[in-house]
């Protein structure tokens, strides 16, 4: 199956995962899929370079290239692993792929934490993300250590956007240096 990047998008004040099929030109319509068996169109809009879901629309032509939609989203930005490792391409690569897989170590397990509300794990597991944020320049810094400094406060509209948007940007991430 062909791996598609996901998006979180916040319908009704709650958040739903959906692949990211096309955009149009002006990224305000989106095509996502919600399963396997249906996609809707949305629109989108981008709030100081978040994004949040608005509503759905009707079918609207769409033909935008996905990366170029979440390089927008959150753009990839490799300069500190170049400024680590220098111009090997070797060297650059083994970073990646080493990061990658510690995103990927802690990113699984934070999600389950929060599905469980456990917030000794969620503190534990958004401690451990930012290191990997910060050296992959992930937008999402100010995000991981709010969702680590208040994993208990479940009621808090805040410490939730702000849960959605590092999963948001870090699975954009993992997509980004996957392609």
């Amino acid at each position: 199956m062909e791996q598609r990047p996901v998006i979180y998008c916040k319908v009704a004040n709650k958040y739903i995962q959906a692949d990211i099929l096309e955009a149009n030109k002006d990224l305000n319509f989106w095509k996502l899929s919600f399963d396997e068996n249906k996609s809707f169109d949305i629109s989108l809009q981008f709030m100081n370079s978040e994004v949040i879901a608005l509503g759905i629309k009707e079918a609207i032509p769409l033909e935008h290239n996905i990366s170029n939609i979440l390089n927008i989203i959150s753009p990839l930005n490799l300069s500190y692993i170049h400024e680590l490792c220098g111009d090997e391409p070797d060297e650059i690569k083994e970073m990646l792929e080493l990061f990658k897989s510690e995103l990927k170590l802690n990113l699984e397990p934070l999600q389950k934490a929060f599905k469980e509300k456990d917030a000794e794990q969620i503190k534990f597991y958004a401690h451990k993300l930012v290191s990997k944020i910060v050296v992959l320049s992930i937008p999402a810094y100010d995000d991981c250590k709010f969702v680590e400094n208040n994993a208990t406060d479940w009621n808090n509209p805040l410490f939730i956007d702000a849960y959605y948007k590092v999963i948001t940007h870090c699975l954009i991430t993992l997509w980004q240096v996957s392609e």
